[in-house]
């Protein structure tokens, strides 16, 4: 009589390199629209609609190809922090979106699936 040897059953990890970096995309990207939506809100949408969506569309586009495609997004976060970073001349806000942003996609690219 022949038996069968049990082969060990492959985990799937929940907690990759790639899923902490969208989440911390997730967080950082809701700070953001927050921010973008209550100053735009506070100023009035006829001041400043046209500016809120200079914010809003690029982030909800960066998110949906680190979703899709996270090699993909991973360098368009990177480009998108560095034209953040000279954009955006306050060393204050350097650390809030460019260094998140840059530090999500070199984790999208160094994630495995």
């Amino acid at each position: 009589m022949v038996t069968a040897v049990p082969q060990p059953q492959r985990r799937k990890d929940v907690f990759t390199v790639r899923n902490a970096a969208r989440v911390l995309l997730g967080v950082v990207s809701a700070f953001w629209l927050w921010f973008v939506c209550a100053v735009g809100f506070s100023e009035g949408l006829s001041v400043a609609g046209v500016h809120m969506l200079k914010f809003i569309i690029p982030i909800l586009a960066l998110n949906a190809l680190a979703w899709l495609w996270p090699r993909v997004g991973g360098v368009a976060l990177i480009a998108a922090a560095l034209l953040a970073a000279w954009y955006l001349h306050n060393v204050y806000t350097f650390w809030l979106m460019p260094v998140p942003f840059a530090a999500v996609g070199v984790a999208l690219l160094l994630g495995r699936r």
